[in-house]
């Protein structure tokens, strides 16, 4: 996760390091780039795994907010949020930059203001869902497929509605944050969640598309 970033910021853009060294510099980095913050305003490299740590109280913050949003009584919410903060694998990945809690941060983030745009209709609810799913969408791929599924219902939901500013608004959205890595691997490997076309040809899967590894 390191090159990524110190290379980044000393060119003072988002850089494709070689694939021939690593084939996960070329994986979707949104994560990454939140690392770089504390870089770039406390200039010092030693802060890189600090983004981690507000990252892993805002994401019990969310588990709190999940249960009461499932009427869970607010001393058992806190309690079970407690619990999710104090778990070892959570306190272990504060101090690194392995980027497991963030993903999990925002996949429930996304879960939450999913359920709370369909259930309540407010618009705040329905951006911020839509930044939340395009943000996750460019952290790992497996949530690239989740995001799309989120995306296409909200769009179906929006569009019985006739709401057909906000759907696209929602789309530029996903598009915007959530797509720019993969369209890259796209235009750089034909593959646009590289590297599936190359681990399929190494295992003699001969898959052509994402449908045909799947299958496989």
């Amino acid at each position: 996760h390191l090159p990524f970033i110190y290379d980044s910021i000393q060119h003072g853009r988002w850089v494709l390091l070689p694939t021939q060294l690593r084939i996960h510099f070329a994986y979707p980095m949104n994560a990454e780039v939140l690392f770089a913050w504390p870089i770039l305003f406390l200039r010092d490299t030693r802060w890189v795994d600090a983004m981690q740590i507000p990252i892993g109280l805002w994401t019990a913050s969310i588990v709190y907010l999940f249960l009461r949003f499932f009427a869970v009584r607010r001393a058992r919410a806190f309690f079970v949020a407690g619990v999710f903060f104090l778990a070892p694998i959570v306190i272990a990945q504060m101090g690194t930059n392995y980027i497991d809690l963030t993903c999990a941060g925002f996949f429930l983030c996304s879960l939450y203001l999913f359920l709370r745009f369909l259930n309540s209709s407010r618009t705040v609810f329905l951006y911020l869902a839509f930044i939340s799913i395009a943000s996750m969408m460019g952290m790992k791929y497996h949530l690239l497929f989740i995001g799309l599924i989120l995306t296409a219902i909200l769009t179906v939901v929006l569009v019985r509605k006739r709401q057909f500013i906000k759907a696209l608004s929602g789309l530029i959205i996903v598009v915007a944050l959530g797509m720019g890595w993969h369209l890259r691997n796209y235009i750089h490997f034909s593959d646009w969640i590289y590297p599936v076309r190359l681990t399929a040809g190494a295992w003699n899967m001969k898959a052509q598309s994402v449908g045909g590894v799947w299958v496989s």
